[in-house]
């Protein structure tokens, strides 16, 4: 089987200090590398491949063309070169391939690393879809008595619990009642939220502008969680519509902006009168000029300096 990664750690330090490299001449260095990069690609490899990967023959006939003494010596030169770095891949498979023991560690340890990732993620899956699947059953079980108006007995709540814990795994066993007790409480929360709330009706039916009824449902549970607070919203809201019907209806708050701002403590009349939006305050309108101005005098005194320049 081939590495996965497509690169081994290079140590440099190693890689200078190591006194069988530091002995090497260049062309044997480079047959090292060689050997490294393909006994990790490829799991090992032969004696045989070894030479042609690192092109033995080609140095021995580059030797022998500029050499003048007999061929046999040079060929037994590059050879004895070329077994010494071979000699350096002393890790051997049992079809005889080589490697180097530093590369299969880092292989071993790569592979060990990758199975514990594996089984940690199926261990982590197999939880979660047990939980799911327990969570599910024991909803669906709980929806079913509330839906009814049954109340479960204890009796019933340990058979459910035998029943889900026996095909659970043991993890899961010890919090069967944990998780029943939980999706009970949520269940009964969500059937207590569905419910209608007379107060809100009754406050909803009083207030001014009907936008945003859901909204303003869940801030009033939250304000008007005591009878009195509930009391003294119902009583702000009767003492308070005269004042905003008053207005027109896209001035008038949304009740969820009147419940935060907590406008119930507010006297009626607090805001300031209405007034248009293109006319200043205590604004005086001129119809021959067609124009606002804050006063009758400053009007006339505008135009008389008018006037004035027109007659210069």
């Amino acid at each position: 089987m081939k590495a996965k990664l497509p690169w081994f750690k290079f140590f440099a330090t190693d890689w200078l200090s190591d006194p069988d490299v530091r002995v090497m001449s260049s062309r044997q260095r480079g047959w090292y590398i060689d050997l490294l990069c393909l006994a990790w690609q490829e799991c090992g490899f032969h004696a045989y491949h070894a030479k042609l990967i690192c092109q033995v023959s080609r140095d021995f006939e580059y030797v022998t063309g500029f050499s003048d003494g007999n061929p046999s010596d040079a060929s037994d030169e590059i050879e004895s070169e070329f077994g010494f770095v071979l000699d350096l891949f002393t890790f051997k498979f049992p079809d005889g391939r080589l490697s180097h023991p530093k590369l299969e560690h880092q292989r071993g340890a790569f592979k060990e690393r990758q199975d514990k990732q594996k089984q940690a993620a199926k261990s982590t899956n197999a939880k979660r879809s047990s939980k799911r699947a327990l969570s599910d059953t024991l909803s669906d079980t709980l929806t079913v008595a509330v839906s009814a108006g049954e109340s479960e007995s204890e009796s019933d709540k340990e058979t459910i619990c035998e029943v889900e814990g026996a095909t659970a795994p043991e993890h899961l066993k010890k919090s069967i009642h944990c998780s029943s007790a939980r999706n009970e409480t949520r269940i009964a929360k969500k059937a207590k939220a569905s419910a209608a709330d007379p107060l809100f009706e009754e406050f909803w039916s009083l207030y001014w502008r009907k936008d945003g009824k859901a909204a303003a449902a869940l801030k009033f549970r939250k304000y008007a969680s005591a009878p009195e607070a509930a009391a003294a919203i119902l009583a702000a809201v009767r003492e308070q519509s005269p004042y905003y019907l008053a207005r027109e209806a896209e001035y008038r708050p949304l009740a969820l902006t009147w419940l935060n701002q907590q406008r119930w403590l507010d006297k009626p009349g607090a805001d300031p009168p209405q007034m248009k939006l293109d006319a200043p305050p205590q604004a005086y309108y001129d119809p021959v000029t067609d124009d606002f101005y804050s006063s009758q005098e400053q009007c006339e005194r505008i135009l008389a300096a008018k006037k004035a320049q027109g007659a210069d």
